[in-house]
Protein backbone atom coordinates (compact mmCIF):
# COMPACT_ATOMS: atom_id res chain seq x y z
CA UNK A 1 0.00 0.00 0.00
CA UNK A 2 1.44 3.33 -0.97
CA UNK A 3 1.00 6.59 0.92
CA UNK A 4 -1.79 7.86 -1.34
CA UNK A 5 -3.87 4.74 -0.81
CA UNK A 6 -3.27 4.81 2.95
CA UNK A 7 -4.30 8.47 3.09
CA UNK A 8 -7.47 7.69 1.12
CA UNK A 9 -8.43 4.82 3.44
CA UNK A 10 -7.81 6.91 6.56
CA UNK A 11 -9.79 9.84 5.12
CA UNK A 12 -12.70 7.51 4.30
CA UNK A 13 -12.60 6.04 7.80
CA UNK A 14 -12.45 9.48 9.41
CA UNK A 15 -15.35 10.78 7.31
CA UNK A 16 -17.50 7.80 8.23
CA UNK A 17 -16.70 7.56 11.94
CA UNK A 18 -16.85 11.32 12.50
CA UNK A 19 -20.64 11.02 12.36
CA UNK A 20 -20.51 9.14 15.69
CA UNK A 21 -19.29 12.21 17.56
CA UNK A 22 -21.89 13.32 20.13
CA UNK A 23 -24.26 10.47 19.18
CA UNK A 24 -26.63 9.71 22.06
CA UNK A 25 -28.68 6.61 22.72
CA UNK A 26 -30.48 4.90 25.61
CA UNK A 27 -29.67 1.42 26.84
CA UNK A 28 -31.39 0.20 30.00
CA UNK A 29 -31.56 2.90 32.68
CA UNK A 30 -28.74 4.97 31.17
CA UNK A 31 -28.23 7.46 28.38
CA UNK A 32 -24.94 7.06 26.53
CA UNK A 33 -22.96 9.66 24.57
CA UNK A 34 -20.13 8.87 22.17
CA UNK A 35 -17.10 11.08 21.65
CA UNK A 36 -14.99 10.49 18.54
CA UNK A 37 -11.29 11.23 18.64
CA UNK A 38 -9.96 10.89 15.10
CA UNK A 39 -6.47 10.39 13.83
CA UNK A 40 -4.34 7.42 12.90
CA UNK A 41 -5.48 5.31 15.88
CA UNK A 42 -8.98 6.69 16.35
CA UNK A 43 -10.71 6.28 19.68
CA UNK A 44 -14.38 6.44 20.62
CA UNK A 45 -15.08 7.42 24.22
CA UNK A 46 -18.27 6.29 25.92
CA UNK A 47 -19.89 8.50 28.55
CA UNK A 48 -23.09 7.67 30.40
CA UNK A 49 -25.60 9.10 32.85
CA UNK A 50 -28.77 7.88 34.48
CA UNK A 51 -31.88 8.97 32.62
CA UNK A 52 -33.08 12.22 34.18
CA UNK A 53 -29.70 13.18 35.70
CA UNK A 54 -27.51 16.05 34.56
CA UNK A 55 -23.85 15.17 34.05
CA UNK A 56 -22.28 12.44 31.97
CA UNK A 57 -19.52 10.31 33.49
CA UNK A 58 -16.78 8.48 31.61
CA UNK A 59 -17.76 4.83 31.17
CA UNK A 60 -15.07 3.49 28.86
CA UNK A 61 -13.99 3.53 25.28
CA UNK A 62 -12.89 1.51 22.30
CA UNK A 63 -10.14 1.76 19.73
CA UNK A 64 -11.93 1.91 16.40
CA UNK A 65 -8.82 1.89 14.23
CA UNK A 66 -9.96 -1.30 12.45
CA UNK A 67 -13.57 -0.16 11.83
CA UNK A 68 -14.32 1.36 8.47
CA UNK A 69 -18.07 1.84 8.79
CA UNK A 70 -20.45 3.18 11.41
CA UNK A 71 -22.14 -0.20 11.66
CA UNK A 72 -18.97 -2.04 12.60
CA UNK A 73 -18.06 0.67 15.12
CA UNK A 74 -21.52 0.52 16.73
CA UNK A 75 -21.26 -3.27 17.07
CA UNK A 76 -17.89 -2.82 18.76
CA UNK A 77 -19.33 -0.18 21.13
CA UNK A 78 -22.36 -2.33 21.93
CA UNK A 79 -20.17 -5.33 22.77
CA UNK A 80 -17.97 -3.13 24.99
CA UNK A 81 -21.02 -1.82 26.90
CA UNK A 82 -22.40 -5.34 27.33
CA UNK A 83 -19.00 -6.59 28.51
CA UNK A 84 -18.68 -3.83 31.10
CA UNK A 85 -22.26 -4.28 32.34
CA UNK A 86 -21.76 -8.03 32.69
CA UNK A 87 -18.50 -7.46 34.55
CA UNK A 88 -20.07 -4.94 36.92
CA UNK A 89 -23.03 -7.26 37.57
CA UNK A 90 -20.63 -10.07 38.44
CA UNK A 91 -18.65 -7.96 40.90
CA UNK A 92 -21.74 -6.54 42.67
CA UNK A 93 -23.26 -9.97 43.42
Amino acid sequence: MNIKTAYGVLAMQDGSLRKLNNLRFIHGDYEYRLTYGGGFACYIGIDRRRIGKRNFEYFGGVGAYHCLTIGSALKLIESEIEKRLAHSARTVV
